[in-house]
């Protein structure tokens, strides 16, 4: 049976409830990505299942305005938390709640392949994105061993 996007939320929800901040990457992971955009201070940059939204401080503590959607309530809760100058919502990465051509930056950090329609998701991107935007997405290695 295929899951649905209730299951997945619900998934996601407990997940974060019973590990609250300890449920994804610890911050140090984070700047590293912001190197590889090369993120300048002042533009805008959107982490597409943003977990806990330690990505989000980090962007902003180098200057960036920044926006995350995640579509678990209670990782908003966490990101609302520890990024609290940037910009949280509760979305699915297929249905992104901005405008055409937003963001300078997009992130999607180990997320892409958790959403149900990935094609979906990545137009999703394109579209809320300038037309020089720098795309960070990350999937897991198929050589990993977990």
């Amino acid at each position: 049976m295929l899951p649905t996007v209730q299951k997945i939320k619900n998934w996601y929800n407990r997940r974060y409830t019973l590990r609250g901040i300890d449920a994804s990457r610890p911050y140090e992971a984070y700047p590293i990505f912001l190197d590889y955009l090369g993120a300048q201070k002042g533009r805008k940059l959107l982490d597409v299942g943003c977990g806990t939204g330690f990505l989000l401080l980090a962007a902003s503590k180098r200057g960036l305005k920044t926006y995350g959607i995640d579509i678990s309530e209670e990782a908003i809760k966490i990101a609302k938390n520890v990024s609290q100058d940037s910009f949280v919502a509760v979305s699915r990465g297929e249905d992104l709640p901005f405008r055409d051509n937003t963001f300078d930056y997009i992130t999607c950090l180990g997320s892409l392949e958790h959403f149900l329609d990935m094609n979906k998701s990545l137009q999703e991107m394109r579209r809320v994105a300038k037309e020089d935007a720098i795309f960070c997405i990350m999937v897991p290695n198929s050589n990993f061993i977990f």
